[in-house]
């Protein structure tokens, strides 16, 4: 418990204080302009108190029509999955506790929509503050108020409440002090085992990235090879989850010579890194690999989320230097403009950026959990209290689910990056604008890329809402196919044809409004990928023999998925653990990633030195006989030297122990064995011994006996998030 009282500790919750303070004091002026906006209508509130009025009327007559064995008309269920048990409608008194708890919680939300002449954004402050309030004092968060907290304890004769302690006492991170909440069994899957475990083989390596063949599944493939560029705030494999749902395999058994960037993890131990870096040492250098490798001059790209961000980018950078090496560019829910982002603009003003920067200064970096967090409070009861609900007071076990598992398997945030994207993007919406912003010496214009595109949003995504990621069709000049798939951020794009799930919209038209679009638009059934796929094939170029990974001058380094993906926000050392356990699995002790090979051993040296500098148009990779003698980076020396110093620690201890334990042995073998002598308390006589019992301690030599007593101390034991 005192590592809590650390002092890096105790200095993130003060950083932490203070920008919930900073929070708070822009939200406390919304809350100000909301009540003198009431204060002026107060037929809002009147309205809003008569509808409340009505509701409790109706929840009245309910309750006492059941009361008296009459039947009732079934009501709607909630849609809040936290009283979706049977629970809540059997048990009358818990009915009418729900039932009133929406009432007033669509009573609140109601008035602050309604409410005449408030600003846009203090309306959706208010509004989205107000609503995390109502979560947070929903009845069934708390068990002496929740229906099926009794019905568990009875079923359960009460171990559901000793599963529930052990459950919360495995999400304490004390080393940190901070309460983690799993979503999923963090034992139940393993990068590289169970997860990314596509074929392929790293090929190159930088500070910054790394990039990665995937091995063909064709006898033919296209000819020009696909460039895959995820976001950095989260790690590649939500593409390449398990094979039955990996748009990485599914690309793969398509046809494409697939490469994909794989961002590292930062930490102490890297280099702050800019946004011109992130594409030059990115795309750019990943360009340079693909042309060396396989001889193309020409790609087709596709970006995830802030990967697509990247490629617009890119793709505009490129178009300044009169390059067009990228022949058809995806964008999977991405936002170019950013005049409404839906609930994350509730987090981002200047205040908060300026804590943000004063908080990473020091390390950086961002921490990856701080952020993990904020998008979580997006959806609260789906993402926060319905697992405090299920894990910690009905003591259910974790549930294995890969999308859960990958979206807490959090990255930090590179701080120059993240500040140049939070100030230019979120606040002041540069990256529309032609010259809003300038990298690598090139002022980015997104009007002037005239490479086709297909633009992938998702109906009800909270990140990047589909009315404005549908500005990107009136941005580029070339030709631009919009694609609306249902569900979410995450859900919406891994949707395998498989499932035969979801469904998708697209029109043939891209008129200036996004709804207008939506009108005119058809709808499909199933996933959006074979829609895609065929789109895809117009710029495939032919095809070629299959290709294999790597090259002379780019041999495999080691297989995918590589070594930067299995970097941790907290690795703990390998364990052990049953279901349920609550592990989290780094790569070593210290959250580097061994970067000459895998666990097992490397297959070849590499150097982790960029293809690409800021400014520079294009520069020739380094042979491979210069890219093998570079020394080894930074951020393996350390880790390499201590494995070796605890590896001959570990060596030395055993060694000893073996010795002592030889000549205990042998002094056993020629002392004369005594007999036991009965233990005496001080105040009476213990009971005598069996001679079951006995027998050992009279073998005992003297030697042995005269050892010091070992001490019955518990033993210490690890994290207790890891559950070891």
């Amino acid at each position: 418990m005192l590592k809590f009282l650390k002092p890096d500790n105790l200095r993130s919750q003060y950083q932490g204080g203070r920008l919930i303070a900073a929070l708070a004091k822009d939200v406390g002026k919304s809350y100000g302009e909301w009540m003198k906006k009431l204060a002026h209508d107060p037929a809002t509130a009147v309205r809003s108190s008569a509808g409340l009025a009505a509701d409790w009327m109706e929840i009245s007559r309910d309750a006492l029509l059941k009361a008296s064995g009459r039947e009732v008309e079934a009501s709607k269920r909630s849609a809040d999955r936290r009283f979706g048990g049977e629970a809540w409608s059997k048990h009358a008194p818990f009915d009418v506790l729900r039932k009133g708890y929406e009432s007033y919680a669509r009573a609140a939300l109601r008035m602050i929509d309604e409410t005449q002449g408030l600003d846009a954004e203090d309306r959706r402050k208010v509004r989205f503050y107000t609503a995390q309030f109502l979560d947070l004092v929903a009845p069934a968060n708390y068990p002496l108020l929740n229906p099926e907290f009794y019905e568990s304890v009875v079923e359960s004769r009460g171990r559901n409440l000793v599963a529930g302690l052990k459950n919360l006492w495995q999400d304490i991170d004390f080393s940190h002090g901070k309460l983690n909440i799993s979503m999923s069994d963090l034992g139940a899957f393993e990068v590289g085992e169970s997860l990314a475990i596509t074929p392929g083989e790293v090929v190159y390596r930088n500070e910054l990235m790394e990039l990665i063949q995937y091995s063909p599944a064709t006898e033919k493939v296209a000819r020009r090879p696909l460039l895959v560029i995820p976001p950095w705030f989260n790690k590649y494999y939500v593409l390449d989850m398990q094979p039955k749902n990996s748009m990485i395999r599914y690309m793969v058994d398509q046809g494409h010579t697939v490469f994909l960037i794989s961002w590292r993890n930062p930490d102490e131990h890297m280099p702050d890194k800019t946004f011109d870096q992130y594409m030059t040492e990115g795309p750019l250098a990943a360009l340079e690999v693909i042309e060396a490798i396989t001889g193309e001059e020409e790609v087709n790209a596709l970006g995830y989320c802030l990967g697509g961000i990247l490629l617009a980018i890119t793709l505009a950078w490129l178009e300044a230097r009169g390059r067009r090496p990228i022949r058809s560019g995806t964008y999977l829910t991405t936002l170019l403009d950013y005049s409404d982002v839906g609930d994350v603009k509730v987090f981002v003003n200047e205040d908060v950026i300026d804590r943000l920067e004063k908080m990473g200064r020091k390390k950086g970096y961002l921490p990856g959990d701080n952020v993990a967090w904020g998008f979580r409070l997006l959806r609260a009861p789906d993402l926060l209290y319905s697992f405090i609900i299920n894990h910690y007071l009905l003591g259910r076990p974790r549930m294995p689910f890969d999308l859960l598992y990958w979206n807490e398997d959090a990255t930090n945030m590179p701080l120059s990056a993240h500040m140049f994207f939070m100030k230019n993007m979120y606040i002041g919406n540069q990256l529309r604008k032609p010259g809003g912003i300038t990298l690598a010496g090139e002022a980015i214009d997104l009007t002037r890329v005239e490479t086709p595109a297909y633009v992938l949003s998702t109906k009800d995504d909270h990140i990047a809402p589909w009315q404005t990621t549908y500005e990107a069709t009136q941005l580029f000049s070339g030709p631009t196919r919009f694609v609306l798939g249902n569900s979410g951020h995450i859900a919406g794009v891994i949707n395998p044809p498989t499932r035969e799930k979801y469904g998708y919209r697209f029109g043939t038209k891209n008129p200036a409004d996004a709804e207008e679009w939506f009108d005119r638009a058809s709808e499909h059934p199933g996933s959006w990928w074979p829609d895609w796929a065929r789109w895809l094939a117009r710029y495939a170029g032919g095809q070629v023999p299959a290709r294999q990974p790597g090259s002379e001058d780019f041999p495999s380094l080691e297989a995918a998925p590589g070594s930067y993906v299995r970097q941790q926000l907290h690795p703990q050392p390998p364990k052990k653990h049953g279901p349920g356990a609550g592990a989290r699995r780094g790569i070593n002790g210290n959250g580097h990633a061994p970067v000459n090979g895998h666990a097992g051993g490397a297959k070849k040296k590499a150097a982790p030195a960029s293809t690409a500098k800021s400014g520079a148009a294009k520069t020739a990779p380094k042979p491979a006989a210069a890219r093998r003698k570079t020394a080894t980076s930074s951020t393996t020396a350390a880790p390499k030297a201590a494995a070796a110093g605890k590896a001959k620690s570990r060596a030395t201890k055993k060694t000893a122990s073996r010795g002592s334990s030889a000549a205990r042995t042998a002094k056993r073998k020629v002392t004369k064995p005594r007999a036991s002598k009965p233990v005496v308390a001080k105040a009476k006589a213990a009971k005598p011994k069996t001679a079951a019992a006995t027998k050992p301690r009279a073998a005992k030599s003297k030697a042995a006996k005269t050892r010091p007593a070992r001490s019955t101390t518990r033993r210490k034991t690890g994290n207790a998030r890891t559950g070891a």
